[in-house]
């Protein structure tokens, strides 16, 4: 095979391994099994959540090598397609995990102006609000969620949060009682029962 068919090959390879990443990204963002909760910022049990990153084989084979690299592939990919959603949760999945926050918070908004649907993106957004000391917009956010499903055991346990931490103990119950009742099993769920048992 000749040089120039070989360069031809690679660049098909490259298109394609782009595009299954970037569906890959898409997908990722809209399960909603693996949203994220104020519950795992607001204890002590470790560090706060991430949306789900890439799989390990993923990383390997389309990833850029570093998330700077990355970061700088996505923001070109952003200005030929503005808005994009998976392109916009990745870029704030790499800055929340480099502490900028802000940055993050941005481009979790412009996801959701791009699409409203997106529960986990509200769901990250929430977290990322309330540790930038703005639980107006944490709320909101959660509320958002559960006008989308009332059942999201992970916006019920973040509302139950929140509304303990205003002292509005009677909302904060039923929240929890809520975040039992539908998602038992979850994280949130248990989170729920176990704050149900210390709340007077």
């Amino acid at each position: 095979m000749t040089r120039k068919n070989l360069l031809a090959v690679a660049g098909v390879a490259l298109g394609c391994g782009l595009g299954a990443w970037i569906i890959g990204r898409y997908v990722i963002s809209h399960d909603r099994s693996e949203t994220t909760a104020l519950s795992k910022q607001s204890s002590s049990n470790g560090p706060s959540p991430v949306l789900k990153p890439l799989t390990k084989e993923m990383s390997q084979k389309q990833a850029p090598a570093t998330p700077a690299h990355e970061k700088a592939f996505l923001e070109e990919q952003l200005k030929t397609k503005p808005g994009h959603p998976p392109i916009l949760l990745r870029l704030a999945e790499l800055e929340k995990n480099e502490g900028k926050l802000t940055d993050a918070r941005k481009h979790l908004e412009e996801a959701i102006r791009s699409d409203p649907s997106l529960i986990d993106a509200r769901l990250e957004l929430s977290l990322i609000a309330y540790q930038l000391n703005d639980p107006d917009e944490a709320e909101k956010q959660n509320l958002a969620v559960l006008k989308l499903d009332a059942r999201q055991p992970d916006a019920l346990y973040n509302m139950g949060a929140i509304c303990a931490n205003r002292n509005r103990l009677m909302e904060a119950r039923q929240y929890w009682g809520d975040a039992v009742k539908y998602g038992a099993e979850t994280e949130s769920g248990k989170n729920a029962a176990t704050a149900l048992t210390k709340i007077r």
